[in-house]
């Protein structure tokens, strides 16, 4: 299997990386990043790219999936930053795809998504959703994790504070309330990987972690 990957650097996206180099069914792992690799591997193809060229210069042909981690916040990049990652950088990565009959694509998400949220964060996840929807892959995998827990390398305060807290809020949601458990990166990034290997047909909305 040969995978593309964008968004490596990030706490999912560095957990996917890892998974898929140690993984022996994967041949290849083409990443795009703004910056260079910070390691070499036999199967790690890495490409410095430049992110607001995303269409001409992430070549996905041969691939069998595209897997897309990335993500920022308000706090991080503003309004405008936010739309532009989440977003354009998404739909750009996703275009660049399709353009070569990539025939799965893998976008994490987030719990809440929808154009007609309320909140600025949920409303372009939401859009985005749409935006890839519309491109109309063979396969299209979004996952929806809820809070994410993981070490990054940026602090997040309210991140911080909610995953000091996980532990017994986590404890308070079972059956049906489990998707809205604060999750580990290294669960999403299995569960990302084993629904880019299923390749399921269709538009496939997925709630984690996976049963």
């Amino acid at each position: 299997m040969r995978v593309g990957l964008i968004g490596a650097t990030g706490l999912v996206g560095n957990a996917t990386l890892n998974q898929l180099l140690a993984d022996d069914a994967v041949n290849e792992v083409r990443v795009w990043a703004r910056q260079p690799a910070p390691f070499a591997h036999p199967r790690l193809h890495w490409n410095a790219v430049d992110f607001d060229q995303l269409r001409g210069q992430a070549r996905c042909d041969g691939l069998d999936a595209v897997l897309c981690c990335l993500g920022t916040t308000t706090g991080k990049a503003g309004r405008a930053g936010l739309v532009r990652v989440d977003h354009d950088y998404v739909l750009a990565i996703a275009t660049a795809a399709k353009s070569v009959a990539v025939p799965c694509f893998g976008v994490i998400s987030a719990l809440g998504a929808s154009a007609r949220s309320p909140s600025h964060y949920s409303r372009v996840k939401g859009r985005m959703e749409n935006s890839l929807q519309a491109l109309g892959f063979p396969s299209l995998e979004i996952l929806r994790p809820s809070l994410l827990l993981g070490e990054r390398t940026e602090t997040r305060c309210a991140e911080d504070l909610a995953q000091a807290c996980a532990p017994v809020l986590n404890a308070l949601l079972p059956g049906p309330l489990k998707r809205y458990r604060a999750i580990g990166a290294d669960q999403v990034a299995r569960d990302l990987i084993r629904v880019a290997k299923q390749a399921e047909p269709g538009i496939n909305v997925r709630f984690l972690p996976l049963t």
